[in-house]
């Protein structure tokens, strides 16, 4: 049974396509729809990392930066999720967090029983060129959300360590 569908939000286009699947599942299921956007934290301090002593200053005003635009990004995301969601009549909610993406949607996972993303998510929002290495549905070059169900771990009846 889904009752909770996540849709992890990047500025790609298709994320636009994951949204709208997402609120067709949601219409079909009668489930709420949580819309993420992630401000990568991790990737901004390895991006802005200062070499010696006078550089420290200028790398942190460089994360501190980077980490006000994707903030914005991800404000700007999280607002076109919600007109979506209110035109659709969907049952929504929204969060922007703050950390390395793939974790933070692991996190979400735990309460969501549907993961809804783009076919190339872009969560490195100050450079969205960059293709994240983890995450994704990768092949053909259909444009097509890519949607991952959690699965519970079934345990046998005379304990897990018997499995």
């Amino acid at each position: 049974m889904i009752r909770r569908i996540l849709v992890a939000l990047d500025p790609d286009t298709d994320t636009g396509i994951a949204v709208r699947y997402a609120a067709e599942l949601a219409r079909q299921h009668d489930a709420s729809v949580t819309g993420l956007a992630v401000v990568d934290t991790g990737h901004i301090e390895a991006s802005a990392r200062g070499g010696g002593i006078g550089s420290m200053y200028y790398a942190e005003k460089l994360r501190e930066q980077m980490t006000e635009e994707a903030r914005a990004v991800a404000r700007r995301l999280i607002e076109e999720f919600d007109d979506v969601a209110e035109k659709e009549g969907l049952r929504h909610r929204n969060t922007v967090a703050e950390g390395v993406p793939f974790r933070r949607i692991l996190e979400d996972m735990k309460v969501h029983d549907l993961l809804v993303v783009g076919k190339e998510p872009h969560f490195f929002y100050s450079h969205p060129e960059e293709k994240n290495q983890d995450a994704g549905a990768g092949g053909s070059g259909k444009r097509r959300p890519f949607v991952h169900r959690r699965h519970r771990i079934p345990t046998h009846p005379t304990g897990p360590d018997r499995l």
